[in-house]
């Protein structure tokens, strides 16, 4: 399993959103494409949701805009990304 992977499935786990801040930051954190995104993508496990929200930040974002768009309810879209910010 990769590192990425682990990260991922830890963050999933969690069932508190004071967690889930610390890691992701608050509704004004800036996500913004990463330049190798494909191949971290690759090692990772995503639901369709899950790899539509990561490849909608096609620029700097903030993560309330993130979860406006995404299918997946906040709490989803926080964990999901969490590992990104």
């Amino acid at each position: 399993m990769s590192t990425p992977q682990l990260v991922l499935d830890g963050i999933s786990q969690l069932d508190s959103w004071s967690r889930i801040a610390r890691g992701c930051g608050s509704l004004t954190t800036r996500y913004a494409p990463r330049v190798a995104r494909e191949a971290l993508f690759k090692q990772l496990t995503l639901d369709v949701d899950q790899a539509a929200l990561l490849r909608s930040v096609k620029r700097e974002t903030r993560w309330r805009g993130l979860c406006a768009e995404s299918l997946l309810n906040h709490f989803e879209s926080a964990a999901t990304c969490g590992p990104f910010a």
